[in-house]
């Protein structure tokens, strides 16, 4: 039976296409939503890009927008006017508020229609206060994936399985452990078989892995960009996933061809605000990216070299190019090229932000995503929705991804950070 799907301005703005995701049912957006979409077709980066190329969808779906449109896929395209519509929502809920007149226009859409109507927002506030009006809310779920926790990028494996391993349902590039008493051996596996890692698969004179995470980990980082372009990093703070790509990212400029090591994170402030920042991208920048500074610090202080050359060693790495830091905002356009592009926090950037950055990536180049699904501190953004649990379930088995996933007993922190976070969290 056929719905009516109400999208918010946010879903449009993150995922263009999802006019056209509804399959034979309504979709209908508010006039409340057009006129944010034209607010925002000027703004920065990710925000303005998504408002531009709704406003062209919903331009190529001629017709009687007031009335309802047939779009290719047998669905209805609609734009309802608010001011048709009585006031609905509780007297606490101004209308003066654009989220309250979008769930207000939902009320009166389903107030006059046989039809069960559905709001489509990833705003998490607005699911709430859209709940509390009486409206039926849902996310957006063509960018939702499967809870997929039990997917660690590893497992533990037998000798009968590194014999037959076929048929048993292992993943391309997933690692295994075979143990036999206090001995282990590691794995990976591949299309012909499992395949025995050594010492020299993870080795860099940066660092030495500290556990079994960090071998594999490393394994991943230093593979060879045609062999391994992707690395999809997950764990919580003090698995050390940003110092080990930085140690890779070094390995690989100074002995294996990269021409740069690009780093970024998330900005989970918005897009805009980089512009009002004083100064250049480089020291906009330099506030998101303080924890690669620090393991930089940390890994070139252990080659045995004086507090001051490092740091006048850090400096020249950016001077000269060897490092760039980047914001993600200026990723579109560009092809990177024979880079080792590292992005911290990805939990926060939308599936958009992570697509751009993977499209971007050109030969000889090697994308590392870093970060953790519960520590989202996006306010559009939750654990199945994010870009890096996205792209992990999505690139789960393809033989150009590998992925591992810390535990926590693979954090690698100081005695007291352990302590504080044992004793101090409150759950």
């Amino acid at each position: 039976m056929k719905k009516n799907y109400v999208l918010d301005t946010n879903i449009l703005i993150h995922c263009p296409t999802a006019l056209f995701g509804f399959d034979d049912n309504n979709v209908i957006i508010t006039t409340t939503t057009l006129q944010e979409l034209d607010s925002k077709k000027t703004a920065f980066a990710q925000v303005g890009y998504g408002a531009r190329e709704s406003i062209r969808n919903i331009e190529s779906i001629e017709g009687d927008y007031a009335s309802g449109v047939t779009m290719p896929n047998g669905g209805t395209f609609k734009i309802a006017k608010e001011s048709e519509f009585e006031k609905l929502v509780p007297a606490e809920y101004s209308l003066d508020k654009p989220d309250n007149r979008i769930i207000n226009g939902v009320l009166g859409i389903a107030k006059q229609s046989d039809l069960e109507t559905i709001l489509v927002t990833n705003d998490i506030s607005m699911r709430i206060n859209a709940t509390m009006c009486g409206c039926v809310v849902q996310g957006y779920h063509n960018e939702m994936i499967l809870d997929n926790e039990n997917y660690s990028g590893r497992r533990d494996i037998t000798p009968e399985d590194i014999e037959s391993p076929f048929n048993k349902g292992f993943l391309e590039n997933e690692f295994g452990i075979c143990r036999d008493g206090s001995n282990s051996a590691l794995y990976t596996f591949k299309e012909d078989g499992w395949h025995l890692l050594k010492d020299r698969d993870y080795y860099t004179p940066y660092c030495q892995p500290r556990n079994v995470g960090q071998r594999f980990a490393l394994y991943a980082l230093l593979a060879h960009p045609e062999d391994l372009p992707l690395v999809i990093l997950k764990g919580s703070a003090g698995t050390a996933k940003t110092f080990l790509s930085l140690a890779a990212g070094l390995q690989g400029y100074y002995h294996n061809g990269y021409d740069r090591i690009m780093i970024t994170r998330s900005n989970t402030l918005s897009d805009n605000d980089l512009g009002f920042l004083p100064g250049d991208l480089e020291e906009k920048m330099t506030p998101l990216i303080a924890p690669f500074m620090d393991n930089l610090q940390v890994l070139l202080k252990g080659q045995n070299e004086e507090k001051e050359q490092v740091k006048l060693q850090i400096e020249d790495m950016f001077e000269t190019g060897i490092i760039e830091i980047c914001s993600l905002a200026y990723m579109r356009g560009r092809s990177l090229v024979n880079s080792f592009i590292i992005v911290d926090e990805a939990q926060n950037c939308t599936i958009g932000q992570i697509l751009e950055i993977i499209t971007r990536a050109g030969k000889g180049s090697k994308v590392v995503l870093l970060g953790d699904p519960d520590q989202i501190d996006s306010p559009k953004l939750d654990r199945k929705n994010n870009g890096l649990s996205f792209a992990a379930e999505r690139m789960k088995g393809s033989k150009l991804c590998a992925q591992i996933t810390f535990d926590e007993s693979e954090t690698v922190r100081s005695a007291l950070a352990a302590e504080g976070a044992k004793r101090l969290v409150i759950k």
